[in-house]
């Protein structure tokens, strides 16, 4: 049980009070005359009292005892009183040596250390040790020096009288120190805290150990070397698929890409520009044409930035012209308008309602339509286009216009390509009315529809 610090000190103190107390009353002499250096009365007879009829004798204390040797202690004078207190018995020589023993350990081990002493479980070791702490081992902690009472300083005197050994008659009258004296109700805890044995002996802490990493060098290849490893693990895995497997074929393509971005990253454009194979012709041209654009971007053997950034647009475009071939048919910006300029250039008519017989320009852009070289060397687009106009009631049609296939030819591979009708709205009853107009690519055989919701009024 760990008492707190003032209560104990208090209790220290009482029972070094109770000790004096009854030495005076038994011995008939003040504490003062048994002072450090003082001449010893024997005044005790073996039955514990003095001769009623004999003077008291007179003994030089050099007859009994060796000098007196003086320590300067480092300890607060409440510790100090404790360690006097439990070596009031010992011989002037052992004296010493407990002494110089004890000036080297910390206050706060020394109640341990006396405890130990006094159960013949602690010898003055060859080698000053830590003894462990305990329960008793905050007793006098937190106290500074001058906080005890005179009564205490008394004490002080008292167990600072150096008698011999064999001269004990009078340590019966003293109390034991010990809580079961102090505080009724605790011999348990006091036999307790005496029957466990306190070993004492070096506190040794081991240093942690601190694993420390070396700082990367700015600049080092390190990067590199794991770049390599997962081309490596890349080729790897991709050696062990089949692309003709539908349900891999996805997953084939995405380990192909990343394997050639990797190339990229460690500088080496021919590997990143091969062939996925496995592809079609248009999907092999398009991430060809995007590593090689990206390729000539990062080059970093070109000086000229701008023409860097030219070849990376070629390149872009050639790629977008590729895909655009896979991609499907569409017709966008489908509107009735009074007046077409060219693509992306129109007036497009904001009323909805017309009259029957009414004529207007139908306009429409094209986009992934396909364009061919043809014998000349022009690239050509064939798009076939065809009107309905539908009543929305009845879903039947009640007008038509074929406009046949409209070849467009170009020096270059056309990016942009837009339709333009006129369109003469036959003799329609009132009603609401829908034209579906339809394109297909006779090139790569693609179609696409869109409609426009009007009225006749």
């Amino acid at each position: 049980m760990i008492l707190p610090g003032r209560l104990l000190v208090v209790a220290a103190v009482c029972a070094a009070m109770v000790g004096c107390a009854q030495l005076n009353l038994q011995s008939g002499f003040s504490a003062k005359s048994l002072r450090r250096g003082a001449d010893t009365y024997d005044f005790l007879s073996d039955e514990g009292g003095p001769p009623e009829d004999s003077p008291p004798k007179r003994v030089a204390a050099n007859e009994e005892q060796s000098e007196s040797v003086v320590i300067d202690s480092p300890h607060d004078s409440a510790t100090q009183t404790l360690i006097d207190m439990e070596l009031r018995d010992a011989a002037p020589a052992e004296r010493v040596k407990w002494l110089e023993f004890l000036s080297k350990m910390p206050a706060s081990a020394i109640p341990s250390a006396l405890r130990q002493r006094r159960k013949g479980e602690l010898n003055l070791p060859a080698v000053a040790g830590t003894p462990e702490e305990d329960d008793g081992e905050n007793i006098l902690a937190g106290h500074d020096r001058g906080s005890v009472s005179e009564d205490v300083s008394t004490a002080d005197a008292v167990g600072g009288s150096e008698a011999p050994a064999r001269k004990r008659p009078y340590a019966n009258l003293l109390p034991k120190f010990g809580l079961s004296q102090i505080l009724p109700g605790h011999e348990e805890d006091d036999q307790e805290s005496e029957q466990a044995p306190v070993t004492i002996k070096p506190l040794v802490v081991d240093e942690p150990e601190i694993e420390t990493e070396e700082p990367i060098t700015p600049g080092a290849s390190l990067w590199q070397d794991e770049v390599r490893k997962l081309i490596s693990l890349l080729e790897a895995d991709i050696s062990t698929m089949d692309p003709a497997d539908g349900e891999e074929q996805n997953l084939f393509v995405k380990r192909q890409v990343a394997l050639r971005m990797l190339h990229l990253l460690m500088n080496d454009p021919q590997q990143a520009q091969r062939v996925i194979p496995n592809l079609p012709p248009a999907e092999q041209e398009f991430w060809t044409s995007v590593f090689w654009g990206l390729s000539s971007y990062l080059n970093e053997e070109s000086v000229d930035s701008a023409k860097r950034r030219q070849d990376t647009l070629n390149q872009l475009r050639a790629a977008v012209r590729h895909l655009q071939a896979t991609a499907p048919l569409e017709l966008r910006h489908l509107a009735f308008c009074s007046q077409i300029d060219g693509f992306g250039s129109y007036e497009p008519i904001e009323s909805e309602t017309f009259a029957s017989g009414q004529s207007v320009l139908l306009y429409g852009e094209l986009s992934g339509f396909h364009s061919e070289p043809n014998v000349d060397g022009f690239y050509e687009t064939r798009i076939r286009s065809s009107v309905e106009i539908v009543n929305v009631d009845s879903d039947l049609v009640v007008d038509q216009f074929d406009f046949g296939t409209t070849p467009d030819v170009c020096r270059v591979m056309r990016n942009d390509y837009f339709q333009s009708f006129r369109i003469d709205f036959p003799q329609l009853s009132s009603g609401e009315y829908e034209l579906r107009l339809r394109v297909q690519d006779e090139q790569s055989g693609k179609s696409a529809i869109q409609t426009l919701s009007f009225a006749i009024r």
